[in-house]
Parts: C-alpha cells; structure tokens; sequence
C-alpha cells in the first residue's frame, strides 16, 4: 500500500530549506568549526614559539655578558661549612662596609635564619651612627653587585643640633651551607665485619 501525499510547492521549499540548514549546521559542527579551532591553536603556539625562539636569540646574543655577571654574582653569595661560619662572615662584611663607610658602629644583633629554596637568609640587626653623608656612602656600598646585601629595614633618627644621624639597620644576606662529605674510617684491623 502506498501513501500517496500531496506537498505544496511552499511546503516542498520550506522542506528543502529545513534540510539544506540542517545539513549546514551538522557540517559546520563537525568540520568547519573543528578545523577552525584547530587551525587557531597551531597558530597561537606558532606565535608563542616565535616568541620563545626570540628570547633564545636574545640570550645567545648576550651569553658572554650573562655568564660573567652569574659568575660575578656567583662569587658574591656566600658560602660556609656551618651556619655559626656564616654568621660571621656577614657580620665581619658589614662592619668592614661600615667602617669603610665612616659609620661608628653602636651594636650588632644576628636575626633568624629562613631558608629560601636552597639558600639561607642570613641577617643581622645593626645600630650605627654617622653623618648623612656617611650613611648615603654606606648604602651605596651595601648595594654593590659584590656584596648581595639586602636592607630589609632602615631606621633613621636625627639627634638635636649637630649630633649625628642614629641609623638601624635590618640587613640580610644570601647564603648556602656546603656540606662536605664525612671521611670513612677504616675498620680496626683483625675486626672482621659481620655480613
């Protein structure tokens, strides 16, 4: 038995259409917007690639002038057998920077030690008193690559008339502890070990 259904030519080109925009958005949803998406990443990670390969080129460029300020700044950072041995040697650095400096040093208290990734930073607490000028020339000094010191806090208190500046200082310094491996000792001889 066959059905036999009358379409209007409307109703056929309202069919057709419906079809047409079905099969438009079925292509669109599985090809065109797919590629799209596809062709939008590769060009972004062309872009950041291009982007990567300059930096690269721009350090190559610069590779002799990176390795002697690493070396430099590699030099700078301290480092110690003990925590007790870089204690002192910050504390000697910056008294000798003080003195250096014309500062009349007062008092000098360590601070915590904190640990940062694979450094220590190490940091003392200094009262000192000078001129202007003086601290000014203490600063610039504690800020020379070859130091690496850092002021954490800096308290400045003006005395009455012509005495001179009373400075606080909170200074800290990067730091690593080189552990050196202990020595064997041999086993007395005619001791045999146990298994």
């Amino acid at each position: 038995m066959a059905i036999n259904i009358k379409i209007s030519a409307r109703e056929r080109r309202l069919a057709a259409v419906t079809i047409t925009c079905l099969l438009l958005a079925v292509l669109y949803l599985n090809v065109v917007e797919p590629v799209t998406v596809n062709w939008m990443e590769v060009r972004r990670r062309a872009r950041d690639a291009e982007a990567d390969l300059a930096t690269l080129q721009q350090l190559v460029q610069n590779r002799d002038t990176i390795e002697r300020e690493f070396k430099r700044l590699q030099g700078a950072v301290t480092s110690g057998s003990s925590e007790q041995e870089l204690k002192i040697t910050l504390l000697s650095e910056v008294d000798k920077l003080a003195n250096e400096s014309g500062l009349l040093v007062a008092s000098v208290k360590p601070s915590l030690v904190k640990k940062q990734k694979d450094f220590y930073r190490y940091g003392i607490e200094l009262q000192a008193h000078g001129e202007n000028h003086k601290l000014v020339q203490f600063l610039l000094a504690m800020q020379n690559p070859d130091h690496l010191l850092h002021t954490d806090q800096l308290t400045v208190h003006a005395g009455r008339g012509s005495a001179p500046l009373t400075c606080t200082f909170r200074i800290s310094k990067l730091a690593r502890i080189t552990t050196q491996p202990k020595p064997a000792t041999p086993e007395p001889a005619g001791k045999e070990r146990a298994p």
